[in-house]
């Protein structure tokens, strides 16, 4: 872990819990290190930014020469592309439900407890019909 990011509690929080998730499906490997580092850049930007919407409004008044205009607060804008941006590196990272799909279901195994349907209560979540 980076050491800006251990610095920063919101993003160390982050970092664990990506780092935890991906090692937990065994789709973690020291080469995702970049990736997971921008993973959580993005995922606590967009956190910082939601909280910023919601407190000053997608919108914001302004008196001008014509009369009282409103206009788009400039954090929506960015908001999204973050929101984009962080999907490509989730997607990446193997950490969306599609994406989880394309890990093969040996690696999937410990999330449902294959085996043990009886006790899991999670047990044919995401089986393939044929």
């Amino acid at each position: 872990m980076p050491d800006y990011i251990k610095a920063d509690p919101r993003m160390e929080k982050v970092w664990i819990e990506a780092v935890t998730d991906m090692a937990r499906l065994n789709i973690l490997s020291k080469t995702d290190t970049g990736t997971v580092e921008a993973y959580c850049i993005l995922l606590e930007r967009m956190r910082r930014l939601q909280a910023s919407v919601m407190a000053a409004g997608e919108t914001y008044f302004s008196k001008t020469k014509t009369g009282p205009r409103y206009y788009k607060n400039p954090d929506v804008d960015i908001l999204i592309k973050t929101m984009q941006q962080l999907k490509i590196y989730a997607v990446e990272l193997g950490i969306t439900p599609a994406s989880r799909g394309n890990v093969p279901s040996l690696l999937q195994a410990d999330l449902f407890d294959r085996g043990n349907e009886s006790k899991n209560k999670w047990s044919g979540f995401g089986a393939r019909v044929n």
